[in-house]
């Protein structure tokens, strides 16, 4: 038996006809090789999203279930409400999975897992007010130092940022840039090992706000070492809250990303890779009794009503990103 055509494999809805919005939308997809044999194994990997022709700005993604049989189900939850849900917790720790994280909806993503705020200079001010704000990572989380350091000087002066003190309301955001790329020590500002710097953290007042982003620079890794580096990272971060119970920690996940080399580097950075990764930092992250925040991307990105790419567009989907975080760290710091 060969591999699997996307040319001979085929899908067939089964829910009945009268189909209404807000309904939940199932798909079977039946995978055949190229002489149409129907596969028995599982393990293929797919993508689902459902758009609108009458609306290019509405959008929604899908989960994927594989039976191992060559069969897979897609669920799809339409949306009949544009309206949050009421009575959402605040984003956090151990959510409940559900069929459909939200939809995007005229540049907006409503979210059906926990309640954001609206990103505005008071509300970021008051959250981040005498701390410091530590983004461990890559470019990824440039962006968001960028979109917060631009709302609170209210202009777009932040491009190569690295470093910035908001004196209004005395708190640092500063970008600590993976040390390693792709097995690489090279050098950057302020690049240092996360380990290194949470284990620096000191300060009996434990002011701390952190963020990690592991993902694009470590696709070449191989499984094993992946693990080993998200499980120091675990380590260093249980070992800081034991000093400092109260301080919001937070991993953002991976998505999506564009593919625009050649078959090679398709392949060195498929989002196959890319997905594995990410389950496999869930499974690490996103357990019960371990006090961090996985903040899952990758729904939010896939169903984004344009091109995936690394970087995101800023004024929307990074914007949901950075709502989505604060609406942990700023609720840790209201119950303190």
């Amino acid at each position: 038996m060969g591999t699997t055509s996307a040319e001979t494999s085929y899908y067939k809805l089964l829910n009945p006809t009268d189909i209404k919005v807000g309904d939940i939308i199932h798909f079977a997809v039946i995978v055949q090789d190229a002489n149409k044999r129907k596969r028995v194994g599982g393990g293929d990997f797919w993508l689902a999203t459902l758009s609108s022709d009458k609306n290019p700005n509405a959008s929604t993604a899908g989960k994927i279930v594989d039976y191992d049989n060559g069969t897979y189900s897609i669920e799809i939850k339409g949306h009949g409400n544009l309206v949050p849900p009421i009575d959402l917790p605040y984003c956090g720790p151990n959510l409940e999975g559900l069929i459909s994280d939200g939809f995007w909806f005229d540049g907006i993503w409503t979210s059906f897992k926990c309640k954001k705020p609206s990103l505005d200079v008071q509300y970021v001010g008051e959250c981040f007010r005498n701390k410091e704000v530590h983004l461990l990572g890559d470019s990824t989380l440039r962006q968001w130092g960028k979109l917060v350091t631009s709302l609170m000087s209210g202009h777009d002066d932040a491009d190569q940022f690295v470093k910035h003190h908001v004196k209004a309301y005395n708190f640092t955001l500063t970008l600590h840039f993976n040390k390693v790329k792709m097995g690489i020590v090279y050098r950057y500002d302020l690049n240092e090992y996360e380990v290194d710097v949470l284990d620096s953290l000191r300060n009996p007042e434990c002011n701390y706000v952190i963020v990690f982003s592991a993902g694009f620079h470590y696709v070449q890794w191989s499984r094993e070492a992946y693990k080993d580096h998200l499980l120091h990272l675990r380590a260093a971060s249980m070992e800081l809250l034991a000093r400092c119970p109260d301080v919001p920690i937070v991993f953002k996940g991976l998505h999506p990303r564009d593919h625009p080399w050649d078959v090679y580097t398709d392949i060195a950075v498929s989002d196959y890779i890319i997905h594995e990764m990410l389950q496999l930092a869930r499974n690490i992250f996103d357990q019960p009794g371990v006090q961090i925040y996985f903040l899952e991307t990758w729904d939010l990105a896939l169903s984004y009503p344009s091109p995936n790419k690394v970087h995101m567009p800023y004024h929307t989907e990074k914007e949901e990103e950075v709502s989505m975080f604060l609406s942990y760290a700023c609720q840790m710091k209201e119950t303190k």
